[in-house]
């Protein structure tokens, strides 16, 4: 019996992944610092996210033809950081 292929126009199942981690500091100190790091890495990532929302808005204001700034992805989002 021969077999059908399969449509290659459809796209791969999407696959999400997460990983929970939980730090156990130790000591006060080392705790507080954590909290500070937490808050700093929070505050550059809506940094960069808010630099590319209004880089969004103004592209889409001028109505300019092409490609926009493109969704905030982890990748495009790590690009802009660095």
């Amino acid at each position: 019996m021969a077999s059908t292929p399969q449509s290659t126009t459809q796209e791969p199942p999407t696959i999400i992944r997460t990983l929970r981690v939980r730090l156990y500091p130790g000591t006060a100190a080392n705790g507080q610092y954590l909290e500070q790091l937490a808050g700093a890495c929070r505050f550059a990532w809506n940094h960069v996210l808010a630099g590319h929302e209004t880089d969004y808005c103004t592209w889409k204001a001028a109505s300019k033809p092409g490609e926009g700034p493109g969704s905030p992805t982890f990748f495009t989002l790590g690009q802009r950081f660095t």
